[in-house]
Order: structure tokens, then sequence, then C-alpha cells
């Protein structure tokens, strides 16, 4: 198992130069994993884990399972136990948590073709405009439980993938979808 921390940010669908800017600029040194298209932007701190198949090509990081045999997607969140961005050979780009969401990926849309993404909840608030709006169901919990549930955050804009669950970018139809399967061992 790899337990070294990882620290990832990055852009899906519409990758603005000023996304672009405001991703990479505070963050000298990191690397960028190349997915081959100009719909992903990632940078990582740390360590990370690629793939590559017929059914496509990805990245992966802070894994909790067997990293020896991962040639897809669904081998990185179920068999990795990991989260993850693929690239399919149709240019569909999956964002996915892994099978049991123990590493935090929080997620925000900017307009309706482009998705952030990090580790951290103040890495995807710092790319985002525009006030915030309180998320009280996530507040209430935050002060119940000491803990959020559901993906949810203290701000309405910026969930956590559960686990199992990802995010699509469809660049010919330019839309971004979710979706959620079950964690399976």
């Amino acid at each position: 198992m790899d337990h070294d921390a990882t620290h990832v940010v990055g852009v899906i669908g519409d990758v603005t130069d000023d996304l672009r800017r405001r991703v990479t600029a505070p963050r000298p040194g990191w690397g960028r994993i190349d997915l081959g298209t100009d719909d992903v932007l990632l940078l990582a701190q740390g360590r990370h884990h690629a793939w590559r198949s017929a059914g496509g090509r990805g990245a992966y990081w802070m894994p909790q399972g067997d990293v020896s045999a991962v040639r897809s997607v669904d081998d990185a969140m179920h068999r990795a136990v990991a989260p993850g961005i693929a690239v399919a050979p149709d240019g569909v780009v999956t964002l996915h948590a892994g099978a049991w969401g123990y590493q935090p990926v929080h997620v925000a849309a900017v307009g309706p073709t482009t998705l952030v993404l990090a580790d951290t909840v103040a890495a995807v608030l710092d790319l985002l405009d525009g006030p915030l709006d309180p998320d009280w169901d996530a507040w209430a919990a935050i002060f119940s439980l000491r803990y959020t549930m559901d993906g949810l955050t203290p701000f309405e804009q910026v969930r956590v993938l559960r686990g199992a669950e990802e995010r699509r970018w469809d660049p010919a139809t330019q839309t971004i979808s979710a979706h959620r399967g079950l964690p399976r061992a």
C-alpha cells in the first residue's frame, strides 16, 4: 500500500487560460499529469501512478489496495481503491473516487462545461469566483457529528465525491454528468 500524501488540483472540460494560470501559478514544482487531451489539466505533488490500455489512459493517487495490474477506471477504483482520472479513446474524461471514498476528491462546477477538482476544499475554493452559499445541512452535521456525510461540504458549490462516485466530461456533448456505482472488493 502507498500511504504517502499526494496532493492534486485540476480542471476538466473547458480549461480556460484564466483557470490554467490560477491552477499552475501558485504551485511551482508540482508535476503535470499528461493524459493526452486539452480537456484535462491536472497537477500533482507527491506520488501518483499511471496506466494505459486499449480502454484509455489514466492516473490515480493514494491507493489503498493492489496496484499491480491497474488497466482501467474500474481497476483503479475497485482494485487499487484509489481516486483518479482517465480519458477513454472517445475523449470522455472520468474523474472518480476510490471504491470506499477514503481519499477526498472535492469538486465544483465552474459554469456548465468546466469542473475544478482538488484533494482539499481550500484548493477548490481558490479556483471559484463569486460569493459562496452555506450548506446548512453540512453545518448541522459538523456541529452535531463533527463531520459531514453524503458528499456535503460547508459550501453548496463544493462537493466531495463519495465512494465509487464519478464525474464525466463528454467533449462531444459538452456536458458534465454524475454517476455512482457500488463499492466492491
